[in-house]
């Protein structure tokens, strides 16, 4: 029997121009992938924590408002990695203290939009 992979969860992250900057994975994503109900609603929002220090998280290289992010799920059904959001930076902020990390919130195109970013 094939072992199932655990789902995963990728972010790609894009210029707001759509050149490719950089993948948000593995130990850098400290938080679980959770959204709304209907994932492809526009607005929807996504937080991301990222294991990052409060004052060197990237801001200005991959963390800039309106840089684009398409997250893929990758499991035993979609071993390449299936879309299920995108969306763009809205606001992010560091996070101080024993538990430092980075906080980015992730604003949705929606379902109409995915196609066309």
């Amino acid at each position: 029997s094939v072992m199932a992979l655990s789902k995963t969860y990728i972010y790609k992250v894009y210029s707001s121009a759509g050149v490719y900057i950089k993948t948000w994975a593995g130990a850098d994503v400290i938080s679980p992938f959770e959204y709304a109900q209907d994932i492809n609603s526009p607005g929807n929002e996504v937080v991301v924590q990222l294991a990052r220090r409060a004052d060197s998280f990237g801001e200005g290289t991959d963390i800039i408002f309106r840089n684009k992010v398409k997250v893929y799920v990758v499991d035993s059904d979609q071993p390449n990695g299936a879309l299920i959001f995108q969306g763009f930076i809205s606001k992010y902020r560091p996070i101080h203290g024993v538990d430092e990390h980075v906080e980015v919130t992730l604003l949705g195109y929606g379902a109409d939009n995915l196609r066309r970013h």
